[in-house]
C-alpha cells in the first residue's frame, strides 16, 4: 500500500512538474525602439504569466540572423515583412504570426528642392541599401508613379551614408530612415519627398516563427500573442511610465524612445486584426512586394502570403 501511495504521489508531482514547465522562445531582434513592447511584456513579466520564457536575442546582422535560424539557434526573428520577402522566409521555414509595429514615416526619400514627385526620378542616381526597408519602399514608390525599377540608377551604399552623403550635397536623392530625414533640411532645399506616412502598412515589423515550432508549441504561440497585447494595453494607459522600462531594459536613449514613437504606430489587437485578417494588409504588401522585387531582380521567385503567414494564433486570440 505504501509503495503504491509514494509511486501515486510520485506520477502526481512529474506531472505538475511538467505542466508547470515554462516553454523558451529564443527570437533574433536587434535594438529598435519599434520593439520596445517586447522589452516592456519581459519587464511587467507578462511572458512570465503565459508560462513564457522569452530570450531576446541581440541580432544587428540579417544574414547570420538568418543562418541562425536556419541552424535552428532562434525560434524567430522580429523584423520586417519586406526582409522576409528578400530572405525567403519560406525557405527559412518561417512563417509570420503577429504585427509588432509598422512605420509612420520612419522610412522615406530625401530629395534636393527641384524634385517635388517620385515622378521626377526617372533618370536619377539615388542613394539607398538594396533589401533594406527604405529599398521596398522606394520600390514600391516608384512603381505607383508609373516607374521601372530600370528607369533609376541605384547607388548601393548603408542607408546611414546614403543620408549622410545627401546632406553633404554629394547626391541628390536618398533613401533612408530616421534620423537622416529629420535632418533633410540641413541642405539648403532638402526635404523629405515621401515616406511611409503616404504608405502605412507597407513597412510593418512582424515576429516571424519557425514553422516547427508553431506546430509542436501553438499554446505558446497564442500565450506570446496574448503577453504582448498584455503590453500593448499597459503602454496605452500608462505611456510614461512605458517609455522609461523600454530606454531602460533597451538601452535606447530616454528622449530617442519618445521621438522614435511618434514616427510608428505599435501593433494593437486591432492593427493586427486588419493587417493579418484583411486582405489589403500583408497579404497585399507580401504578394504586391514580392512582385516588385523580382522585377528588380532582388529575389528569384514571387513569394505568395499564404506561404510567409500563420494566422491561425491570432485568429484564436482574436476571436
Amino acid at each position: 500500500m505504501k509503495k503504491s501511495l509514494v509511486l501515486l504521489a510520485t506520477l502526481l508531482l512529474a506531472n505538475v512538474s511538467a505542466w508547470a514547465q515554462s516553454t523558451t522562445i529564443k527570437i533574433g531582434a536587434n535594438t529598435f525602439v519599434g520593439y520596445g513592447l517586447l522589452y516592456l511584456a519581459q519587464e511587467k513579466g507578462y511572458f512570465k504569466q503565459q508560462d513564457l520564457t522569452v530570450d531576446l536575442v541581440s541580432t544587428e546582422d540579417k544574414p547570420s540572423t538568418a543562418a541562425a535560424v536556419v541552424r535552428g539557434d532562434l525560434d524567430g526573428w522580429v523584423s520586417t515583412v519586406d526582409t522576409f520577402i528578400f530572405y525567403d522566409a519560406e525557405k527559412l521555414g518561417l512563417k509570420q504570426v503577429l504585427d509588432i509595429s509598422q512605420s509612420y514615416g520612419a522610412e522615406g526619400i530625401l530629395a534636393t528642392k527641384d524634385i517635388t514627385d517620385v515622378a521626377q526620378l526617372k533618370g536619377r542616381k539615388i542613394g539607398v541599401e538594396e533589401g533594406s526597408p527604405a529599398y521596398f519602399l522606394l520600390l514600391n514608390a516608384l512603381k505607383d508613379a508609373g516607374l521601372k525599377p530600370s528607369d533609376i540608377s541605384v547607388v548601393n551604399m548603408k542607408g546611414s551614408d546614403a543620408g549622410a552623403a545627401f546632406i553633404a550635397g554629394q547626391i541628390d536623392v536618398a533613401a533612408t530612415w530616421d534620423p537622416w530625414l529629420a535632418q533633410a533640411s540641413k541642405r539648403a532645399g532638402g526635404h523629405v519627398l515621401y515616406s511611409t506616412k503616404q504608405k502605412p502598412g507597407l513597412i510593418a515589423d512582424t515576429l516571424a516563427l519557425r514553422t516547427d515550432f508553431i506546430a509542436q508549441h501553438p499554446q505558446a504561440v497564442t500565450g506570446f500573442i496574448n503577453a504582448y497585447f498584455a503590453a500593448y494595453q499597459f503602454w496605452h494607459s500608462h505611456p510614461q511610465e512605458s517609455e522609461a522600462i523600454i530606454a531602460k531594459t533597451s538601452g535606447i536613449p530616454l528622449e530617442d524612445v519618445k521621438s522614435g514613437l511618434t514616427l510608428l504606430k505599435f501593433g494593437s489587437p486591432e492593427i493586427n486584426k486588419a493587417y493579418f485578417l484583411q486582405d489589403d494588409g500583408i497579404d497585399s504588401v507580401i504578394n504586391n512586394g514580392s512582385a516588385i522585387y523580382q522585377q528588380a531582380g532582388a529575389i528569384a521567385k514571387p513569394a505568395t502570403a499564404d506561404k510567409l503567414v500563420d494566422r491561425s494564433a491570432l485568429r484564436t486570440v482574436l476571436k
